[in-house]
């Protein structure tokens, strides 16, 4: 926590111009593309989350466990008044990013369109998608951490079953060391029913059978 830094904000006079990228990319309501002085003490923390939208993670046995496990992070990080929050859909294509360098009090406060986005998007996805490129979608969290201005302690949280072929996982790994070795603290969370693989792609892992004491094993890790 630093007593004052500059800091993203929705009015001003000087540009934030990884801020200003990043808005022309995925415009959103009020964007935070100015730089504004901000005192006092700041929880200084950037959030990454990525959600594998296999359909291991989301078929009719895993799926309530999934969504159940993503509501208990999103509800707890809605009460915490965080800089930077990131929230990335691994596809089988392109990532989807719903939302970057957003205020956690902002993205995730009940009238926010991120939770028609996100829902809206894991039906229309979940489907019918086998294969997913959960590799990409750790590097954009990756990419989206090194073009923010605002220096904060980074974390990513991976959710998945990591139910991947070798060739897959070795992709994974290896974004994920870039990640570690970049300062990100990264965790993998076990969503679905057998998410065993996970302690083979990621330094740090949990899996809550219930979903409500995720957040405690990420305290206590």
């Amino acid at each position: 926590n630093k007593a004052s830094r500059l800091e993203a904000s929705s009015s001003g006079t000087v540009f934030d111009i990884s801020a200003l990228i990043l808005y022309l990319i995925n415009p959103v309501p009020e964007p935070m593309i100015y730089l504004e002085e901000k005192g006092g003490l700041i929880r200084n923390y950037g959030i990454s989350i990525v959600i594998d939208v296999s359909y291991s993670c989301f078929n009719p046995l895993s799926a309530s466990h999934s969504f159940q496990t993503i509501m208990s992070i999103l509800s707890s990080l809605s009460t915490i008044d965080l800089p930077c929050f990131d929230l990335i859909i691994a596809t089988e294509s392109a990532p989807i990013v719903i939302c970057s360098g957003v205020k956690t009090l902002y993205a995730l406060n009940e009238r926010s369109s991120v939770w028609n986005s996100l829902f809206a998007i894991l039906q229309s996805q979940t489907s019918n998608t086998n294969r997913v490129d959960l590799a990409s979608g750790i590097h954009t969290a990756f990419d989206l951490r090194r073009m923010r201005s605002i220096q904060c302690t980074n974390i990513l949280f991976v959710l998945t079953d990591g139910l991947y072929q070798m060739s897959e996982r070795s992709r994974i790994i290896n974004v994920v060391n870039n990640c570690v070795q970049s300062g990100i603290n990264t965790f993998g969370i076990g969503i679905g029913i057998y998410p065993k693989r996970i302690v083979d792609l990621f330094p740090q892992v949990i899996f809550a059978e219930n979903p409500s004491d995720s957040l405690k094993g990420i305290s206590f890790l």
